[in-house]
């Protein structure tokens, strides 16, 4: 609902700043994550998931993938949320402010500047700096799944040992390239991506371990082990 609210207010804070602050004075640059990156990186959570709950069989595939979809998009609004109220409510400015608001003169400190910039959404886009929405979102997205894969290929065959630890780390590794991206896109300041990257990953430890536990755990016999497949192999036989 925050997030709904905000973006249909008119301004963010309109915060002054001082002609001379060069670290508004960066280049307007493309960024690196476009809509096709971003859509692939939002898709990945949900085909783990359906991956995931496939491959183990837990309960009915229908009822644990609606209780993980419906926990982890709650959590991905809340992050939102979060990160929408402290963008308007801070209004801190982008690296690339001045490159984007096109100043006809720009002397010692202005509280209101007058922009020339043909589209005035890019204005107030570039009022949005802290904290950095796409770090915290998928920060939370990446761990959330890490989480999940951990509770599915816990305990199981000895594959899962070197294929565990490589999906996590490749999933902490996207979030923290998209965090990158955006300080090399001078898009956000390094402390709204660190900022980001924190709250995107408490959030998703306090929804795992502390709000929805029970959607992640796993029955005790829906994986086993190499040794508790043999042993139940051996009792099975007459």
């Amino acid at each position: 609902m925050p997030s709904i609210i905000l973006n249909n207010a008119p301004l963010p804070y309109v915060r002054g700043f001082h002609c001379d602050d060069i670290k508004l004075k960066s280049p307007n640059r493309p960024t690196t994550i476009t809509g096709d990156a971003w859509v692939a990186i939002n898709f990945l959570p949900a085909l783990i998931f359906g991956i995931g709950e496939i491959f183990t069989n837990t309960y009915h595939f229908n009822q644990t993938y609606y209780r993980l979809a419906t926990t982890y998009l709650f959590g991905a609004f809340t992050s939102n949320s979060m990160t929408h109220l402290a963008k308007f409510y801070i209004g801190h400015l982008r690296p690339h402010f001045l490159a984007v608001c096109e100043l006809d003169q720009c002397k010692g400190w202005i509280q209101v500047p007058l922009c020339n910039a043909e589209d005035l959404r890019d204005v107030t886009s570039s009022r949005l700096s802290f904290y950095s929405f796409f770090s915290s979102h998928v920060m939370y997205a990446m761990v959330f799944t890490a989480i999940y894969v951990n509770t599915r290929m816990k305990g199981g065959a000895r594959w899962t040992r070197l294929v565990r630890p490589a999906i996590q780390t490749n999933l902490i590794a996207i979030a923290m390239f998209v965090g990158y991206s955006r300080v090399a896109d001078n898009k956000n300041h390094l402390n709204d991506v660190l900022l980001g990257l924190l709250q995107g990953a408490v959030l998703a430890f306090s929804i795992a371990h502390y709000l929805f536990p029970d959607v992640f755990k796993m029955p005790e016999d829906a994986v086993m082990s190499d040794e508790e497949l043999e042993h139940e192999r051996a009792s099975q036989v007459p």
